[in-house]
């Protein structure tokens, strides 16, 4: 009969114990949820404040397209081995560019109404471009 009683008793201190556990761990539980709740509103809340800043950024700085560049005068600076950069001085920026194992070639005209391209050499020793063609818009 005592050995009855004292499994009883170990088994009724078993189910006590769980319970606390189970209820601070319930209580934990709920705790890191409140946490992350709270996290995750301040997240939204720096998002939000970031995609007012990029839309105002975006407002006051407006994206600049190129400009086709059909003044012959300009096409006719162009010289043989020039650097994309000097090309870009005189031409500006192009609106399309294509790159093979051998050649880059800029296009200046966003519909080839013009035809307007220019074709560069790539140099793999110096890691360079020089000017190898170029074709005037027409």
């Amino acid at each position: 009969m005592m050995a009855f009683m004292e499994r009883r008793y170990s088994f009724v201190c078993l189910v006590v114990i769980m319970l606390c556990c189970t209820g601070f761990a319930q209580t934990d539980f709920e705790s890191r949820i409140v946490q992350l709740e709270m996290l995750v509103a301040e997240l939204q809340q720096k998002v939000a404040l970031l995609e007012a800043q990029l839309n105002a950024n975006n407002a006051v700085s407006p994206v600049v397209q190129p400009v086709i560049s059909t003044e012959l005068a300009n096409w006719r600076k162009l010289r043989m081995g020039m650097s994309p950069e000097e090309v870009e001085q005189i031409l500006g920026q192009p609106f399309r560019v294509e790159a093979e194992q051998v050649y880059v070639n800029w296009y200046y005209d966003p519909d080839d109404r013009y035809n307007a391209t220019v074709e560069f050499d790539v140099h793999y020793s110096n890691k360079s471009l020089s000017l190898q063609g170029w074709q005037e818009p027409k």
